[in-house]
């Protein structure tokens, strides 16, 4: 989720004896958890299987759109997508 995610801050974070652990975002009413220690529910394998299409898809825009607004909008797109599939979980 790292091109999805990738203009956006995340919220909180979390970090142990060990070190930095996740990334906390909440976008479009959905909390997503990155990192080395995710929390929350696992996601259905066709579920992820989508996901990485999507991503795949963001990470082209960094390459193929060098306007900022113009790929924000469509990254924008893409993560809406990628809730929506989230939060059936």
């Amino acid at each position: 989720m790292f091109n999805l995610l990738r203009d956006l801050e995340p919220f909180a974070y979390y970090s142990n004896d060990y070190g930095w652990r996740f990334d906390l975002y909440e976008v479009n009413g959905v909390y997503i958890s990155t990192g080395y220690g995710p929390v929350g529910k696992e996601i259905s394998r066709e579920a992820n299987e989508k996901i990485k299409a999507l991503e795949s898809e963001a990470k082209k825009l960094y390459s193929n759109i060098p306007d900022y607004e113009e790929r924000a909008a469509k990254r924008a797109e893409l993560l809406k997508k990628a809730c929506a599939l989230l939060a059936d979980v």
